[in-house]
């Protein structure tokens, strides 16, 4: 990854800032969950919506904070820099599987089971996870296109400054100090 140090760990502090508001307000979602009087069904349901949701906007919140360290930056992410915060989003889609899968509330859902409203919990919250990886995936594409277009659009826009206009008789060559310099007569 072309991010120096100093701009990971400002990639890292925007992803834990809004990683600690996510735990909060999981578990607070959990909690009123598992108190409300209901079914065992509807609670299990609720409680995959809740960990699902809270997974994708995990995951769509450390796509944002590297999105937002390459925009600090100046740089523009290549496809392994994109391909490196994808290998992190898997295995943190891994990791919060098994947490997800340790929830209060679905401790009694490991195997399959025909008579549940969701009768494998564990397959279905995977699937759910594959597809907030997805969601999030996207998303950096988006963001990287975007990051690009950026800066191809103000390195044009700085190219076309650097104008040299000469009115008169010209009697030698011309250097105008910069990269990228085109030079026509």
């Amino acid at each position: 990854m072309k991010l120096n140090t100093e701009f990971r760990s400002y990639a890292q502090a925007l992803y834990q800032q809004r990683q600690s508001e996510l735990v909060v307000s999981r578990e607070n979602r959990l909690r009123s969950i598992l108190i409300e009087p209901a079914d065992v069904d509807w609670r299990v349901n609720q409680i995959t919506n809740a960990i699902y949701e809270s997974h994708r906007e995990l995951l769509c919140a450390r796509v944002d904070s590297y999105l937002a360290a390459y925009r600090v930056n100046g740089l523009v992410l290549d496809k392994r820099d994109e391909q490196e915060i994808l290998d992190e989003l898997r295995n943190l889609n891994s990791t919060e599987l098994d947490c997800g899968l340790r929830s209060r509330g679905l401790e009694d859902q490991w195997q399959p089971n025909a008579d549940r409203a969701i009768p494998n919990v564990p397959q279905y919250l995977m699937d759910r996870f594959e597809m907030a990886l997805n969601q999030a995936s996207a998303k950096l594409r988006s963001g990287s296109v975007e990051i690009s277009n950026d800066y191809n659009h103000n390195h044009a826009t700085q190219e076309s400054r650097n104008t040299l206009v000469i009115n008169g008789d010209n009697h030698g060559p011309i250097q105008q100090g910069g990269s990228g310099n085109i030079q026509t007569s």
